[in-house]
């Protein structure tokens, strides 16, 4: 069996900002874990994922997000996390 650890971490933009309001997916590669979610406040977000490799994505209102579309999808992602163990400052710029 195995475990949940803490996640915490931010999400900025390219020009450095925080993402102010979104929520941020991750979907394991594997067999292991479930799809987890929660909200990104500020650019900042945490959560309780099992250990497990994970693809990223983002789900917001494209009307009013500056987001990338293409990290709006797990076919066009290219954002990762390895959970290995508890994780204090994952860090995603998008560009």
């Amino acid at each position: 069996m195995g475990e949940y650890v803490d996640v915490k971490g931010t999400v900025s933009l390219a020009d450095g900002k925080p993402v102010k309001k979104a929520t941020i997916f991750f979907q394991p590669e594997g067999a292991v874990g479930r799809e987890q979610f929660t909200d990104i406040k500020d650019g900042q977000f945490a959560l309780k994922l099992f250990v497990a490799p994970y693809k990223v994505a983002f789900d917001t209102d494209l009307k009013k997000s500056s987001v990338p579309a293409k990290y709006t999808k797990f076919t066009t992602t290219d954002l990762k996390l390895d959970v290995q163990g508890g994780i204090e400052d994952a860090k995603f710029a998008l560009k």
